[in-house]
This record gives structure tokens, C-alpha cells and sequence, in this order.
């Protein structure tokens, strides 16, 4: 959301590359992520008396993934070191999704797909993606989606991540160009 504020502000912004969201969400397992995401004051792993951080349930980080497409010890490693979020993190989101603010957004987008979105969004391909998106971004907008096979929201833990790295690279290389190596 803050990316989509910072390129719709500034004229210097030459490309975005957006993860893990799009302009419609899946009710039912945002629901399902809310819920099973309680306050952490209650939790004594965490030193926070806060009422509005909260982390997921003991044992339910896997949920984030696609098992079938991670190394079980990162899905491990992850649940163990999790962290806290802002219980108004989701909610605050949700005015991205209706306020327009990637109307304004006049460079080109490159999107791709995770289960919290695949539901409510046409995920079937890279350009069924693209042509959902489309109408949420401004006229001038190049609007380009990569729907990852077999990935679940952490894609950049998964086994598909360097493909999914490579065509984030590929996307920035053709619309602000090549990056000199050290």
C-alpha cells in the first residue's frame, strides 16, 4: 500500500514491482487469517503488552506457504521466529483496495498472485491476472502480472523464488534498465 502511495506521488518513480496483493481480496480466508491471529500479550514468547500486535497461532505459519513447494525446515525456521503485526495492519489495507490511489499510478506494474488474493482475482494466467488489474491503475499504466505456478504468499521463501526473482529482474531491466554490477 505505502508503494502505491509513494509512486501515485512522485513523478520520479519509474517502475513498481507489487507482491502478495491485488484489488480484491478473499474474504474468507482474510477472515480466517484474522482469526487465527490473536493479541500476543497473551503469549509468553512475546514481551509485548500491546493489545493490537498480534501473530499467528502457535503452528500455523504453514498456512502462508505452499508445503508442496518449500523446504519443511524453512516453514519451521519460520514459524519459530515469527514476528509481531499491527492488528489494524489488514484493516488498513482495505482502503487501498477501494480509494484508487494505483489510479494515479502511471508507470508500469508488475503483480503476482498469492492464496490470500487467487480467489477473488482471475489467477488462471500471467495475462488473465494482467487484465483483472488493469482497470485499477492509471491510463498511461503498463500493466503486466506474473502468476507464479505452485506458490503460496512467501514467495520469497518457496522454491519457485529464484524464477520469480529472475522475471521481477527481467520486468525492471526492460523499464529502468540494466543496473550496473559491482
Amino acid at each position: 500500500m505505502t508503494g502505491y502511495r509513494v509512486a501515485a506521488g512522485h513523478a520520479g518513480v519509474d517502475a513498481l514491482v507489487a507482491t502478495g496483493a491485488a484489488h480484491r481480496a478473499s474474504v474468507p480466508r482474510m477472515t480466517q487469517l484474522i482469526l487465527n491471529s490473536p493479541p500476543v500479550r497473551r503469549n509468553p514468547a512475546f514481551d509485548v503488552r500491546d493489545p493490537l500486535y498480534v501473530s499467528t497461532r502457535a503452528d500455523w505459519r504453514s498456512w502462508f506457504y505452499n508445503a508442496a513447494n518449500t523446504d519443511p525446515e524453512v516453514i519451521a525456521t519460520d514459524e519459530r521466529l515469527k514476528q509481531t503485526a499491527g492488528a489494524l495492519e489488514i484493516p488498513s489495507a482495505l482502503p487501498y483496495l477501494v480509494n484508487g490511489v494505483s489510479r494515479t499510478t502511471n508507470i508500469p506494474v508488475l503483480g503476482d498472485r498469492d492464496p490470500l488474493f487467487a480467489h477473488a482475482a482471475d489467477c488462471s494466467s500471467d495475462a488473465a491476472l494482467a487484465a483483472f488489474e488493469r482497470r485499477f491503475y492509471g491510463r498511461w499504466a503498463t500493466v503486466e502480472a506474473m502468476v507464479v505456478g505452485g506458490a503460496g504468499h512467501m514467495l520469497n521463501l518457496e522454491r519457485t523464488a529464484p524464477a520469480t526473482f529472475d522475471r521481477m529482474l527481467e520486468f525492471c531491466d526492460r523499464h529502468v534498465g540494466v543496473l550496473p554490477t559491482a
